[in-house]
């Protein structure tokens, strides 16, 4: 089975608990319940699990489980492990990861290591698989994508290794970009965004930095809690930064 990579929890098969979706180093999507009986596996060619969503995609009542790796692919399984299906994302997109899925749109926005945001429609497909995952539009950033979160209804906030956040609507149109000199790894777009890159956290406005915290090291975590968020340091400390103009 491989080592786990991922966990996300859901009630995917609507018995009113909630199960474990896994994914996994060596290609599966694993889906468990409570006491750990596996209910179903799903191998997902290839390689290894970067990032898994758990969403009502098509908008039917019923989850669904979308997985991208790091060989070029994503995945989309049902709520009780048929395969419904596969996109190859691109020839420069090995690494497949994030993934955003707004729910009961019938679409998956994904970032990739091609410095690319992506957005897949999902229409009805013909041979292995009931459906097709159909490009509509792709956005270049300047870099690989290090961060992706839906804004709201209204679209996106992204970070990349260009050492921009940046905010596309869900057509993919820019409406904004700041450039911050690191690379944003988390976002959480609440009324004032926050935003931790390698090295600093970042209070967020409509296209402009309000204020900033450099924190003398190399983040490796960080956790929204309360009032502000938690964060882990390569050299063994945890910070506390209070969200506050």
């Amino acid at each position: 089975m491989g080592r786990a990579r991922i966990l996300r929890t859901s009630d995917i098969n609507d018995d009113g608990l909630p199960e474990v979706v896994v994914g996994t180093a060596a290609w599966w999507v694993l889906c468990l319940d409570g006491s750990g009986r596996e209910l179903w596996r799903y191998e997902c060619y290839a390689h290894s699990a970067l990032d898994l969503v758990v969403a009502d995609l098509d908008g039917d009542g019923r989850k669904e489980v979308v997985q991208s790796n790091e060989y070029y692919y994503i995945h989309m399984t049902s709520h009780d492990g048929r395969g419904l299906a596969e996109r190859y994302v691109g020839p420069k997109a090995s690494r497949v990861f994030p993934l955003v899925v707004p729910e009961g749109r019938g679409e998956v926005i994904c970032g990739a290591s091609d410095a690319r945001v992506r957005l897949f429609k999902l229409e009805r497909g013909e041979g292995p698989f009931p459906f097709r995952l159909e490009e509509r539009w792709s956005v270049p950033l300047g870099g690989a994508v290090t961060g992706l979160v839906l804004r709201g209804q209204g679209g996106l906030l992204a970070g990349s290794e260009g050492y921009r956040l940046t905010s596309l609507d869900l057509e993919g149109n820019l409406l904004w970009e700041v450039e911050l000199g690191e690379p944003v790894r988390w976002i959480w777009p609440e009324e004032v965004t926050l935003a931790v890159g390698d090295e600093t956290v970042f209070l967020m406005g409509e296209g402009e930095v309000i204020s900033s915290w450099e924190v003398g090291g190399t983040l490796t975590s960080a956790l929204r809690l309360g009032g502000g968020v938690l964060l882990g340091t390569g050299d063994g400390r945890a910070l506390w930064a209070e969200l506050g103009v």
